[in-house]
């Protein structure tokens, strides 16, 4: 199980997220193998096969946290390997955990406070049809389930749009004006389309 919900706000960004989730990857690709997305960002994985594939992504976590001692708590901890069935009672009350509601907390102050504008639209779109979009590029698989478990239906391919605009409109608000977020949208598409 990787705890992602007790890492603090600076390292549970989306791309610290999407690194972490990534890292489970040798366990996900195995045979039988399942993962499970909890409402308070924490990973499951079921999973049975070589303690190679564990030690793999064990690393890979304590890795990828390493160099923030300060900051993230111990990487041991944010990894736990349950034995089950023995250790299903915990696996139970992790669960529950991830379902309360979590403390509430101030609301952060957005940086984004002045709208899209026309001029800085058109000047996005043209940096944008030159730019390297792989970086925000997401793919995230539509499953359906069968009588014979799960079954890849299709692929859903995106740009991620939040990450895009903390990267590049700190400053501005684009949804506040919905027509020319809607044009940005658009755009976004056709780039996603370039990229397939």
């Amino acid at each position: 199980m990787l705890r992602l919900s007790v890492l603090p706000e600076d390292r549970a960004r989306p791309h610290h997220l999407r690194l972490a989730r990534e890292a489970l990857s040798p366990l996900t690709g195995a045979d039988r193998a399942q993962l499970f997305h909890l409402p308070n960002e924490d990973l499951a994985v079921v999973w049975r096969g070589e303690t190679a594939a564990l030690q793999t992504c064990l690393r890979s976590v304590r890795h990828l946290f390493a160099d923030d001692t300060d900051l993230v708590p111990d990487p041991a901890a944010l990894a736990v390997v349950l034995d089950l069935p023995q250790d299903s009672g915990r696996l139970l009350q992790a669960i529950e955990d991830s379902e309360r509601p979590p403390p509430p907390a101030a609301a952060p102050a957005s940086r984004a406070t002045r709208p899209l504008d026309l001029a800085i639209l058109l000047a996005l779109e043209r940096a944008m049809a030159q730019a390297d979009m792989t970086r925000f590029a997401r793919r995230q698989p539509v499953v359906q389930a069968t009588p014979d478990g799960w079954r890849m239906r299709w692929e859903r391919r995106f740009l991620s749009d939040a990450e895009l605009f903390e990267t590049i409109l700190p400053d501005r608000a684009p949804r506040a004006d919905p027509w020319l977020f809607r044009r940005l949208t658009r755009t976004l598409d056709r780039r996603m389309l370039a990229l397939m």
